[in-house]
């Protein structure tokens, strides 16, 4: 029922056809959380303190937008090309292979990956590496990490 309320929410629309396809959507998310859970797919240990990561990153958005929008008005103007980096953190805190650190990993990537300049490509929980690609190549785009 959520995502067939989103749903409606992004389409900007409440025709019969708008409701239908929530209605579908809601039915798809349904199905497929059955066999998920019963997987233990969902079994995830969030941690509240974790949250404390959020202002930083949100504000990093900001500074990234500036960041991003100099380096594209300096590709613009010297009609140069921007490939942007891989960057590697080999000692990087990936936490377990149980329910903490699935959750962990999961937060690290969404929050990470709100940046305009940088994204999460991997996390190796084994080898404990995590690969970034940046834009413009800064440790602060990549937090919380």
């Amino acid at each position: 029922m959520v995502l067939g309320l989103i749903f409606i929410l992004l389409s900007g629309e409440t025709t019969a056809a708008d409701w239908v396809g929530a209605g579908a959507c809601a039915v798809v998310a349904a199905v497929v959380t059955v066999p998920m859970t019963r997987m233990r797919l969902f079994d995830l240990r969030f941690r509240v303190g974790w949250l404390r990561h959020i202002p930083a990153a949100a504000w990093q958005v900001v500074v990234d937008f500036g960041v991003v929008t100099a380096f594209l008005l300096r590709a613009l103007v010297r009609r140069e090309r921007g490939s942007g980096a891989f960057v590697a953190r080999r000692d990087f805190p990936a936490g377990a292979a149980d329910a903490e650190g699935t959750a962990w990993r999961g937060f690290v990537s969404m929050t990470s990956t709100l940046s305009p300049n940088s994204y999460v490509v991997d996390i190796d929980h084994e080898d404990r590496h995590r690969l970034s690609h940046d834009l413009v190549p800064s440790r602060r785009s990549e937090q919380p990490a």
